[in-house]
Formats: C-alpha cells, sequence, structure tokens
C-alpha cells in the first residue's frame, strides 16, 4: 500500500490528529483481505483506525428510479444481497480494523 501524500504531509508538519480515516467499497477499493493488509500498514502509525464510510447492499432490486450500481458484483464478494449478508459484511469490518486496535 502507498502511503497517501496528506498523511505522510501530515507527520511531516506534526499535525496533530487522533484518527485515520478509510473509505472502503469492496467493489472499487478490493477485497477484505485488500482492507486488511492495508489496515496492518496503517496501523504501524500509532493512530486510531476507523472505516468512517462504506455500503453493502441488502438487495439486488432498484427501488426507485436510479440505478443500483453495485448489482451482482457485491454477491461475487462471498455476501448475499440480503440483510443477514449486509450484517455479516459490516461484522467482518469490524473484525479486520478491531485486530489491528492499540
Amino acid at each position: 500500500m502507498r502511503v497517501p501524500l496528506v498523511l505522510q504531509k501530515s507527520f511531516i508538519y506534526e499535525v496533530d490528529f487522533d484518527i485515520i480515516g478509510l473509505s472502503y467499497y469492496p467493489w472499487w477499493h478490493g477485497d477484505p483481505g485488500e482492507l486488511s493488509d492495508n489496515v496492518e500498514n496503517l496501523s504501524g502509525y500509532g493512530k486510531e483506525i476507523q472505516i468512517v464510510e462504506t455500503a453493502y447492499p441488502y438487495m439486488e432490486g432498484w427501488c426507485d428510479n436510479t440505478n443500483n450500481i453495485v448489482g451482482k458484483k457485491a454477491i461475487a464478494l462471498g455476501f448475499y444481497a440480503s440483510e443477514e449478508g449486509q450484517s455479516a459484511f459490516l461484522n467482518l469490518l469490524q473484525n479486520i480494523v478491531a485486530s489491528y486496535s492499540k
């Protein structure tokens, strides 16, 4: 993982911050194993890590006039597009971050 420039500069210029916040959408950012690798690498900076933005569908259908941008890609991750799948996905993310907590 390449450390983002803004994070590098934060340490160089001694910016005071407490949390490294990550966005994680598996269909754009990679599978949960890649997230785990990133969290492990970032944990070396001694800051709390949080996933501050994510999403997982609870259904495949469209319930309004907008497109469902996730579609079948989500199911390929091993979680059903259901309330149970959504809950399992969020629990996995929570466990990944907790495994590297200080």
